[in-house]
């Protein structure tokens, strides 16, 4: 099966680009609120699993309520405005198990990130087996369940398909992580080459409302402004706090 990712967007087509490289391995999409992250991650992802059968994909979140709520129906208009499709017509979603068979036989599982004090270290996700991935709101995702998403991928018939292990992560601006593996050395000239960071704007969003922009634009909130119009990763911390968040990071 052969899917088109239909898009005005460049810094998705660089994102897409980037998904099909041989050599990268993580993918740090993001910055400000609208540069379309979610319909790239649904696209990328559920292009996969109907371009090859019997493969396993994960979309992570910190709640299971939020990929139900917010997740799923980008999911929906994926298939049918991006591609013409028919959800229905090409998979099922096991509301038990949270995941989407496909009729091709592959997977798409709906994996909640949340804190568990009986698993503090996500070792739930040990045992997964996936063939790639996708972090969305990445901001909200502790960095030890992402370390072991990140391990359960590249284990489900990537070599047969020869498919390089790939991460997604979609996220605005938030300090921690994303920030250190990613941004820092990205400003640096220092990314290693299975990394690569792209930054999304609202601007680069030919599909928003102008009404939408002036909202994001008009933050009277600094810092609200700062991370989700600006897209900036050095946005000033809550002058209320008494140590910064990179000083406890």
């Amino acid at each position: 099966m052969q899917i088109k990712f239909k898009t005005r967007n460049d810094k998705q087509i660089a994102a897409a680009e980037a998904w099909l490289d041989p050599i990268l391995e993580e993918i740090l999409y993001g910055g400000a609120k609208g540069g379309g992250k979610s319909f790239l991650g649904a696209s990328l992802i559920f292009g996969d699993a109907l371009i090859y059968p019997e493969t396993h994909y994960f979309i992570a979140r910190k709640e299971g309520i939020d990929l139900r709520k917010f997740t799923m129906p980008t999911i929906g208009e994926v298939f049918k405005k991006g591609w013409g499709l028919q959800p229905d017509d090409y998979m099922k979603y096991n509301g038990q198990d949270n995941y989407y068979q496909l009729k091709n036989g592959s997977r798409v599982y709906l994996i909640a990130c949340k804190d568990v004090p009986s698993d503090p270290l996500f070792e739930r996700f040990g045992s997964m087996q996936m063939t790639r991935g996708w972090i969305e709101e990445g901001g909200e995702v502790p960095e030890a369940a992402k370390d072991n998403l990140w391990l359960s991928i590249g284990r489900w018939n990537n070599v047969e398909y020869e498919l390089k292990k790939k991460l997604l992560i979609t996220a605005n601006p938030k300090k921690g992580w994303m920030k250190r593996d990613f941004v820092d050395p990205w400003k640096l000239e220092q990314l290693p080459p299975t990394r690569i960071f792209i930054p999304a704007f609202a601007t680069d969003n030919t599909y928003l409302a102008p009404d939408y922009l002036e909202t994001l634009k008009n933050q009277k909130d600094e810092v609200i402004r700062q991370r989700l119009w600006e897209g900036d990763w050095d946005y000033d911390d809550d002058k209320d706090s008494l140590i910064s968040f990179d000083a406890l990071s």
